[in-house]
């Protein structure tokens, strides 16, 4: 019986992003039922649909690590202050946020991640059922993650009722296609040790990621040593905390034996520079861990420190960073940003197996960039320039398990100038209190 796919997509720049960093160039990908079934040059295969490339680059679709989706409502809200000052002028806005309000803001930055070539999010914040909801509408993944802290939240009265939340989140969404579930205690500065312990047991028990920020800025580390004796690396593994399953979020401030604590536990890392610097929080130490072998991915961390979701971007930031700040022009390669923000972004949530590179057998989330366009030309290394030349606006079609969800930069199946009205009655709602003059 002859191979047929549901859509083949030929003539293209492959980047897959596997083991060996094969490029395919005059490419074909085939697809069924949402699963790359083939992949090489001149498929003899019948297909539903088929489409030329032209030339353009196919690969993997970006994965963000790391993100408060929903903060796209405080964009741009409170800019130019330290983290901790920053935090405390967020915080009072936070507080009034509702159910309906975060499903808008969450749908919003997935329209802007889909355009950007995002095809998956890992997302930690408030009424994360609605962020669910809202990526599900939007045809993009998530895995999402409830924020648990010592303190009342918005969608939690107390950290165990954000323990229900997360429970009720794994139950519903175990099966579901585009959502997967971590658990997401906020940092070690606001969560007491023995929710950080039930998180990590849940972790274990479930084989989930556990998200939580560590290490972001001296004055945090600073505030743990003075409250434990311990820095925040060194107090999550005297709890016995540090695992496969643990992603550290920021780790600006780390030392020879943390980064050999990560290598040791084999600890995921989410590198977000371009948050990291607007908040002057300090450069990680990506260099040191790719050195180790550490597995380093990539995020953006929210729209109201970053002040954008695009991974294309960040890529640029980060191998640029580290350069500059190394004075070393061959720290973290081309080919190492794009593979932190691809499929070491998806190992780091556990989900390698199924996307992350395009491979036989995998999900067909991918993104197509435009290469009939003066930036991207001429061509040596499509790594290159989907690194230091590319961004938003050279992404031409995006796929979600082989749906296409973005085509020739229009999202096809959402309304964005709604999303965007019923983000701003939101603002409407309740900036009153909050713009600034």
């Amino acid at each position: 019986m002859d191979l047929k796919a549901d859509l083949l997509l030929t003539n293209g720049i492959i980047v897959t992003v596997d083991n060996e960093n094969n490029i395919i160039q005059n490419g074909d990908v085939a697809v069924k039922n949402g699963k790359i079934i083939k992949i090489g040059k001149n498929l003899d295969i019948k297909a539903d649909k088929k489409e030329s490339l032209c030339g353009s680059i196919i690969m993997p679709g970006l994965i963000n690590s790391h993100t408060h989706a929903a903060m796209t409502l405080l964009r741009g809200f409170s800019d130019d202050l330290p983290l901790m000052e920053w935090l405390d002028e967020i915080s009072p806005a936070e507080r009034s946020l509702e159910a309906g309000d975060v499903y808008a803001g969450t749908f919003l930055a997935c329209l802007e991640m889909l355009k950007a070539g995002t095809t998956c999010f890992a997302d930690m914040y408030f009424f994360e059922d609605q962020a669910a909801q809202a990526a599900i509408d939007a045809g993009i993944k998530i895995i999402a993650g409830e924020g648990i802290l010592n303190f009342q939240t918005p969608s939690a009265l107390t950290p165990e009722h954000a323990f229900e939340n997360t429970e009720f989140l794994f139950d519903k969404y175990k099966n579901h296609p585009l959502v997967k579930v971590c658990i997401a205690p906020h940092s070690t500065y606001l969560v007491d040790e023995k929710y950080l312990i039930r998180a990590n047991e849940f972790s274990l028990k479930h084989n989930l990621p556990m998200m939580i920020h560590v290490s972001e800025t001296a004055s945090e580390v600073s505030q743990l040593i003075e409250k434990t004796g311990k820095t925040p690396v060194k107090y999550l593994n005297s709890l016995g905390l540090l695992n496969k399953n643990l992603l550290a979020v920021h780790c600006v401030v780390l030392d020879e034996e943390e980064i050999e604590l990560f290598k040791k536990f084999d600890v995921k890392v989410s590198h977000n520079p371009e948050s990291n610097m607007k908040l002057a929080s300090g450069i990680a130490p990506v260099p040191e861990m790719l050195e180790k072998g550490i597995c380093v991915a990539l995020g953006t961390d929210g729209a109201a420190s970053n002040n954008d979701l695009c991974l294309l971007s960040e890529m640029d930031t980060a191998a640029k960073l580290h350069k500059v700040n190394k004075l070393d022009p061959t720290v973290v390669s081309a080919r190492q940003a794009v593979r932190m923000a691809t499929i070491d972004s998806a190992r780091a949530l556990g989900i390698e197996g199924e996307t992350g590179s395009l491979e036989i057998g995998k999900d067909a989330d991918f993104l197509v960039l435009n290469h009939d366009l003066p930036g991207l030309n001429p061509m040596y290394s499509p790594e290159s320039h989907i690194v230091y030349a590319a961004s938003r606006r050279e992404v031409r079609d995006v796929y979600v398990k082989g749906k296409k969800m973005v085509s020739n930069g229009i999202i096809v199946f959402s309304d964005t100038l709604s999303a965007i009205k019923n983000v701003n009655r939101i603002i409407d709602k309740f900036g009153k209190n909050f713009i600034k003059s």
